[in-house]
């Protein structure tokens, strides 16, 4: 995956949600299409583990469907929480608030982190720690190296 060259903000759910999918899609999507389907992929799969859970199920059992308005406040308030907390933080919080809002909060996910992670046709890889020290190898090497050539230079 290419890291993109020009900073783009993103905050901390954005990064743990964009983790998760690099670590499930390995290959770069090469269109708009593909990064989307990768996307819904790992959102369905993190709906399913969070339908699962014991608490979930108890919760689901007890709401009654509420007004279109109130899921409007619903869904936003759990798309902030999306990207200030991370995606999981936000699902397992609309399940408790109004579980059938889940399918148009699962589109409204899908929608925004697809066109995060194929942002200028170049999907967003978060440096993990093992780049940063291939990286900082590289260049204490090179710069070791460039050392040696100007001593060998000026020694003569």
């Amino acid at each position: 995956m290419e890291l993109i060259k020009e900073k783009t903000k993103i905050s901390e759910g954005e990064k743990k949600f964009l983790e998760r999918l690099s670590k499930e899609h390995l290959k770069v999507p090469e269109t708009k299409k593909e990064a989307q389907e990768h996307v819904k992929s790992t959102i369905s799969k993190i709906k399913e583990e969070i339908e699962n859970l014991p608490e979930i199920k108890k919760e689901k059992s007890f709401h009654p469907e509420i007004e279109i308005s109130d899921s409007l406040t619903i869904l936003t308030e759990a798309f902030n929480l999306a990207l200030k907390e991370g995606v999981e933080e936000a699902i397992k919080e609309i399940y408790k608030k109004n579980p059938w809002a889940v399918d148009a909060f699962h589109d409204l996910l899908v929608g925004h982190f697809s066109e995060l992670w194929f942002k200028n046709k170049k999907p967003i890889k978060i440096m993990d720690f093992y780049q940063i020290l291939i990286i900082f190898i590289f260049l204490i090497s090179f710069g070791l190296m460039l050392f040696i050539l100007l001593r060998l230079i000026f020694n003569k």
